[in-house]
C-alpha cells in the first residue's frame, strides 16, 4: 500500500472522459477490496471494469496490464479530486448549481411519473393502426403533378380548362407559375402522407388515379390543382412502427392533459388575478415586473406551494406571441402548460415517493457528481482562460482567406405574366418608382408581398436562371435586369447590392474566434489544473499496490474478450 501520486498515462485525457459516465455496477470481482482510496471513497475491481467498458477503443490507455490499470484508476482518482475541490470551493451551494440541479431532478421525476402512471394507461391496438393506415391513405404512395397559381381565381380558371378536356401537362406548361411547369407540373417522385404538407395530403391522397382536385388547394406557395398520375401500394408492415409511435404519442399527450387536469383539482390549483394582471402588463411592456409586483402570487396549489410573479415572469415576458397580444387568457394558458403542469407532476411524484426510490437516488447522486465536476472545470479552467485582442487578431490574420463571404447578389424580383407587362415595369423602375411598391402591385410570385420581392442569387444558382445566369451574375449595384423569359413568366430584377470577393471582418469573426481559441486552450489549462489538484490532495490517496499487481496478472477484460 502506498500514498501519493502514481503512474498517470493519459490521466487528464481520461479524466475528461470519466466525467461523461457514472462509474459503478455489478461485475465479477477478480480481486477483493479497494484498489485505491481517498477518504471514504474507493474504487474496486467492479468499478474499474465498469468504467473501462464505457470507454471507446480510441481512449483505452496503451502499455502493459499494470500500466493500463493504474492509468484507468488515475482517471477515477482525478474525478474524485475534482469533486473534493468543488465541494471545498462551495460550488454545490452556488444558486446557479442549485437551480440547474432542481430543474434536471424535476424533469427526471416528471418523466418517471409520466412513464409509470400515464404511459401505463396508453395502449395502441392493431385495429387502431389498421384504421389510421387506411383512413389517412398510408396504404398507398401517389405520383402527383400540379399546377400552381398565384390566386384562387386563376386556379378556378385552370380547373375550368381541365373540365373542358384540356391536357393537364399542357395546361401546366401554359399556366403554372411553379419551377416545374416546363415538365408539365410533374413532381418527379412518389409521395407518402408524410412527404408533403397537410393541405396537399388532405386534398390529393384520397384521389383515384387520373383524377384532379376540383377545388383549389391553398398552400404556402399559392393555389394548387393536383392530379394523381399513378399510385403504388404500401404494405402495412412497412409503416406499422411509424404509425404505432404516432398513435401512441397522440394518445399519451391527451392522457397527460387529462391527468394534469385531475391534479389541478386534487391539489387545488388557483390562479390569482392581481398576479396574472401584473404579468399581462409586463408582457405588454416587455419589462420585468419589479418591487411589490414581483412578489404577487400567481399560482397556489397544495397546502403551501406558491409561485409568484418573479418565479414565472420569464415564461411570459420572453414569449414573443404574448408581447404583441398579451391578455389574461393567454397568460393563464401558457402558465398552465409551461409551469403549472410540471409543478403538479413533480408534487405528485413526490407524494407517491418516487423521489425516494433507488433509481431516483442513483440518478440524483450521479447528477450531483457530473454537475460538480462540470462547474469546477468551467469556473477554474474555462472562465480563467484569457484570450487577448492580439491573440484574436493573429488568429484572424493567419486564416483570413478562409473567412471569405459567399459571393452573392441581392435584389428585388418582380414576376409578370407577359413581356409587355414586364417592359412596363422596367420603364417604371427607370423612372424611379419604388421596387417594393411595384412588387406589391404586380408580382405574381407567391409570398412576394410578404418578402417585398427580396431575392438572393448565389454562384450555385445557375440551374435556376438557366441561359440568363451570366446576365444576372455580371451586374452592378443599381442595375435593372430584364425582362427575362423564365418558366413561370417574365422576371424583372432590380439589383440592390453585389457582394463578391468580400472577407468577413474581424468584428464579424471576433466572438467565434475568441470561443475557438478558448476551446483550444482548455486542454493545456486543464492538464495544469489537474496536476495542481494531484499535488494538493496527493497525501490523501492510498494505492493498494499488491491488489493492482495481482489484478494485472489476469486482467478481467482479457478473460471476457472473444
Amino acid at each position: 500500500m502506498t500514498r501519493g501520486p502514481r503512474l498517470r498515462l493519459c490521466g487528464a485525457f481520461l479524466s475528461v472522459a470519466c466525467l461523461s459516465w457514472s462509474c459503478g455496477g455489478d461485475s465479477n470481482v477478480v480481486v477483493d477490496g479497494p484498489l485505491v482510496e481517498i477518504g471514504n471513497w474507493s474504487a474496486d475491481t467492479a468499478e474499474l471494469i465498469s468504467y473501462r467498458s464505457k470507454l471507446p477503443d480510441s481512449m483505452l490507455p496503451a502499455g502493459n496490464n499494470e500500466e493500463n490499470i493504474r492509468s484507468l484508476l488515475s482517471s477515477l482518482v482525478d474525478r474524485r479530486l475534482m469533486m473534493l475541490e468543488g465541494e471545498a470551493l462551495g460550488y454545490h451551494r452556488d444558486p446557479a448549481f442549485s437551480e440547474r440541479q432542481y430543474r434536471l431532478l424535476s424533469k427526471h421525476l416528471i418523466e418517471t411519473l409520466s412513464r409509470q402512471v400515464v404511459g401505463q394507461k396508453v395502449q395502441v391496438t392493431e385495429a387502431e393502426v389498421d384504421s389510421i393506415y387506411r383512413l389517412y391513405h398510408w396504404d398507398r404512395e401517389i405520383l402527383p403533378a400540379h399546377i400552381l397559381s398565384a390566386t384562387r381565381e386563376d386556379a378556378l380558371d385552370v380547373i375550368r380548362l381541365l373540365d373542358q378536356g384540356r391536357d393537364f401537362a399542357e395546361v401546366a406548361r401554359e399556366r403554372s407559375i411553379a419551377a416545374d411547369a416546363d415538365n408539365g407540373g410533374f413532381l418527379g417522385q412518389y409521395f407518402s402522407p408524410s412527404d408533403a404538407v397537410k393541405e396537399f395530403v388532405d386534398a390529393a391522397h384520397g384521389l383515384p388515379v387520373g383524377e384532379f382536385t376540383r377545388e383549389p388547394v391553398r398552400t404556402r406557395d399559392g393555389y394548387e390543382v393536383i392530379k394523381v398520375l399513378d399510385d403504388t401500394s404500401v404494405p402495412l408492415d412497412n409503416v406499422r412502427q411509424q404509425l404505432t409511435r404516432g398513435i401512441y404519442f397522440g394518445k399519451f399527450a391527451n392522457e397527460r392533459r387529462e391527468y394534469v387536469a385531475a391534479l389541478e383539482q386534487k391539489h387545488g390549483a388557483v390562479f390569482h388575478v392581481e398576479g396574472v394582471h401584473a404579468l399581462v402588463r409586463a408582457a405588454t411592456d416587455a419589462t420585468q415586473a419589479e418591487g411589490a409586483a414581483a412578489s404577487l402570487p400567481v399560482i397556489t396549489f397544495g397546502k403551501t406551494h406558491v409561485l409568484d410573479v418573479a418565479d414565472v415572469r420569464r415564461f411570459i415576458v420572453d414569449n414573443a406571441r404574448l408581447q404583441s397580444n398579451a391578455d389574461e387568457t393567454g397568460v393563464i394558458e401558457i402558465l398552465t402548460s409551461r409551469v403549472l403542469a410540471d409543478s403538479l407532476l413533480v408534487l405528485e411524484a413526490q407524494s407517491l415517493g418516487l423521489d425516494t426510490a433507488a433509481e431516483y437516488t442513483e440518478y440524483r447522486d450521479s447528477l450531483y457528481r457530473r454537475m460538480l465536476v462540470t462547474f469546477l472545470r468551467k469556473r477554474q479552467v474555462l472562465e480563467l482562460i484569457t484570450i487577448s485582442e492580439a491573440d484574436v487578431q493573429a488568429e484572424y490574420e493567419s486564416k483570413k482567406d478562409s473567412y471569405k463571404k459567399p459571393d452573392q447578389i441581392n435584389g428585388r424580383e418582380i414576376l409578370l405574366a407577359t413581356r409587355a407587362e414586364a417592359d412596363g415595369v422596367v420603364t417604371k423602375l427607370r423612372k424611379g418608382e419604388s421596387a417594393s411598391d411595384l412588387v406589391r402591385a404586380y408580382s405574381l410570385r407567391p409570398g412576394a408581398v410578404r418578402t417585398e420581392g427580396h431575392v438572393h442569387i448565389g454562384a450555385n444558382d445557375a440551374d435556376r436562371w438557366g441561359n440568363h445566369f451570366d446576365a444576372v451574375w455580371n451586374v452592378s449595384s443599381g442595375d435593372i435586369v430584364g425582362p427575362l423569359e423564365m418558366a413561370d413568366g417574365f422576371v424583372v430584377l432590380q439589383i440592390d447590392a453585389v457582394q463578391k470577393g468580400q472577407l468577413r471582418s474581424l468584428d464579424d469573426m471576433r466572438q467565434g474566434l475568441t470561443h475557438q481559441l478558448k476551446l483550444f486552450g482548455q486542454y493545456e489549462a486543464f492538464e495544469v489544473f489537474i496536476e495542481q489538484l494531484r499535488q494538493k490532495y496527493g497525501d490523501r490517496v492510498v494505492w493498494h499496490d499488491d491488489r493492482i499487481t495481482a489484478l494485472a496478472e489476469h486482467p478481467p477484460w482479457e478473460e471476457s474478450a472473444p
